[in-house]
């Protein structure tokens, strides 16, 4: 692991490419040099250890390729985007006891009352949005959880950006991790709303748990990565009542419930692909497509519709479900939630399933409290229609 500095270019909150290009040079280096004693060496241990040296080594040069070039590649192709079907599908298998959770949670939240409420710009600068996620990290969590805050938020002049949504660029409100230092960026493409610091709050979340446990992000905890980070928001909607409009925070809770409704749709819809295709049908045929659209109810279905945004669903989904129950537990006894949410950051296991298990030891059941808070929700769309010029 390195610890690397570079010369800043004295621009606040916009990592600087010239050190990301210093970064890429050095890592670049550093490849060459390993692949070389990956290939003279006779020891399984150092192939091992170089191999995962290398892994880490080509995801931080790829991250910081983003960084530089502002851009993701989009699937737009059918190939593409059955290759990106057959991903979530591997993803979703290994969450298979939580189908049950999704088509619950998908029927309580079909009866959400759906209004078309435009939130009002908010004039809180770039250091507003900054000193008040510190003064959250610094006052609602506990002190281990603060103190990782702090390992990631004191290069906050260099490794946070914030992106007008008129920019011409692909990237979105995001962490960016990079392994091999041990730092992560952050990017929060600005809405102008009071969500642009739930966004901020709940990006430097990540980059937290990462920081107490870098095994947090891994691959086989994928579909549960976003419960840590969703509780925070749920935290912060509390948090801030004192020192925001609560009428700007009630609906930054509804719009956050509504995207997740549309989650746990698109998931139903996916699990009944999964079941539909293990009929023995080919999903890349458009007739057999249409029979099912006729089946689950789709109109006009085609590939990109079905596939469309759904490749992170999951674990948003997951991330809102459990986060909820953690705030909930929060509510009720601070200490103990944390305790817990901490016990949780720090589990790691290779199977996906693992983790459904121990979050039920920790006492966090899916749904428990969601058709209640659900309920508030609709009180608050009801009140929100009725003060729109509040």
């Amino acid at each position: 692991m390195l610890h690397y500095y570079c010369r800043g270019d004295g621009m606040k909150y916009n990592w600087n490419v010239y050190c990301l290009q210093e970064k890429m040079d050095k890592l670049s280096s550093l490849k060459e040099k390993i692949e070389s004693d990956l290939k003279n060496s006779n020891s399984e241990l150092e192939r091992d250890y170089f191999e995962k040296a290398l892994f880490e080594i080509e995801n931080d040069i790829l991250m910081i390729e983003t960084l530089i070039k502002e851009e993701f590649a989009e699937a737009t192709d059918t190939k593409k985007l059955l290759t990106q079907y057959s991903e979530i599908k591997d993803r979703l298998y290994t969450i298979k006891c939580l189908w049950p959770t999704f088509k619950d949670a998908s029927d309580i939240t079909s009866t959400l009352i759906i209004n078309n409420i435009d939130e009002k710009k908010h004039t809180l600068s770039k250091e507003d949005l900054v000193e008040l996620t510190y003064d959250f990290f610094r006052n609602a969590l506990d002190k281990r959880l603060y103190g990782n805050f702090m390992k990631n938020f004191y290069r906050n002049n260099d490794h946070l950006r914030f992106l007008n949504s008129d920019l011409n660029s692909k990237m979105s409100t995001c962490i960016y991790p990079l392994s091999f230092f041990n730092e992560k960026y952050v990017s929060i493409k600005r809405e102008f709303t009071i969500n642009d610091l739930f966004n901020l709050i709940h990006e430097y979340m990540h980059a937290t748990t990462q920081s107490l446990n870098p095994n947090h992000a891994a691959e086989s905890k994928d579909a549960y990565s976003e419960i840590d980070s969703t509780f925070s928001q749920f935290v912060a909607y509390d948090f801030f009542k004192k020192h925001l409009p609560e009428y700007k925070i009630n609906l930054s809770r509804y719009y956050s419930h509504l995207e997740f409704s549309s989650y746990v749709e698109t998931l139903t819809k996916l699990v009944n692909l999964i079941e539909f295709e293990n009929r023995n049908y080919d999903i890349s045929n458009n007739k057999t497509l249409r029979q099912f659209s006729n089946e689950v109810g789709i109109v006009d279905a085609d590939l990109k519709d079905i596939f469309d945004d759904f490749a992170y669903t999951d674990s948003a989904a997951i991330g809102y479900i459990y986060g909820l129950e953690f705030y909930k537990m929060y509510e009720q006894d601070k200490d103990k939630a944390l305790s817990q949410l901490e016990k949780f950051v720090m589990y790691d296991s290779k199977n996906p399933k693992d983790y459904y298990k121990y979050l039920r030891g920790l006492g966090i059941i899916p749904n428990e409290h969601m058709r209640e808070y659900h309920k508030n929700i609709n009180r608050y769309a009801r009140c929100l229609s009725q003060n729109k010029n509040g």
